[in-house]
């Protein structure tokens, strides 16, 4: 899949030097995600402790922010995308005595491929649909701090790693104002690749989940719900060739 990317990549840019059909788009929205298998970390840390503690966050939906270059002809586009994914979950007690909390942050980097087509015009609204697949760069910061009176028993911090691959059906409805197009989109990623995170780089190591004696790994797939603007280049030349006309 990197190779695949890599690929994609450089015949994008590669067409670039030659056309102006380029645009660029910028969004975000809120993520849905199901992370079951970390969920369930926090079950059995929950159920393991003596302590009477709270979750205070399990993973909850949260915003995502994403970007994308497109070459475009009339009906559809092809683009390359990179979107940015977070979300986490607290385990806390506190009392007189001492002080307690378990984090799990979890992150991802998304880059990606997808070609855009045109469904429908209805006036001056389009209904587009979008197919995307691309690498999820996960990454889990994790810390278990306990504090009794003035002593700190526990303060363990980790960072693990994983690898896996998505896919992404959307379905777009845009509306142009003045030179840029405004879409709203609903879309839903499913993850697919079995790579549970890693301790070192070279992924020689395996983190298991205590709660499902399996391997500990993200679950990124969910309902994407998300606004965007997108702007034509053309729009950038013609605007300073009128420029450069002025001056003269």
């Amino acid at each position: 899949m990197k190779k695949t990317l890599l690929t994609v990549a450089l015949l994008f840019w590669a067409a670039m030097l030659f056309s102006q059909n380029f645009l660029v788009e910028a969004g975000s929205g809120i993520g849905f995600y199901k992370m079951k298998n970390m969920k369930a970390l926090n079950t059995f840390v929950m159920n393991d402790m003596s302590l009477k503690a709270k979750l205070t966050d399990d993973f909850p939906s949260w915003v995502y922010f994403k970007g994308a270059v497109l070459y475009g002809i009339p009906d559809y586009t092809v683009g390359l995308a990179l979107s940015r994914h977070s979300t986490g979950s607290r385990i806390s007690a506190m009392d007189y005595s001492g002080i307690y909390h378990f984090d799990n942050i979890i992150n991802a980097w998304m880059p990606g491929v997808f070609v855009r087509f045109l469904l429908t015009r209805i006036g001056s609204f389009e209904l587009e649909g979008q197919l995307e697949t691309g690498v999820i760069l996960s990454k889990v910061r994790t810390n278990e701090y306990l504090k009794l009176y003035d002593t700190v028993f526990l303060d363990n911090k980790f960072i693990f790693n994983s690898l896996n691959n998505y896919i992404e059906p959307v379905l777009k409805i845009s509306y142009p104002v003045y030179n840029v197009k405004i879409s709203c989109q609903i879309s839903y990623m499913a993850q697919y690749g079995k790579q549970g995170f890693k301790v070192d780089q070279q992924g020689n190591t395996q983190v298991l989940n205590p709660g499902t004696n399996t391997a500990l790994k993200p679950e990124w797939d969910g309902l994407r719900l998300n606004l965007s603007v997108l702007y034509a280049l053309d729009n950038l030349f013609k605007t300073s060739k009128r420029e450069k006309r002025g001056k003269g």
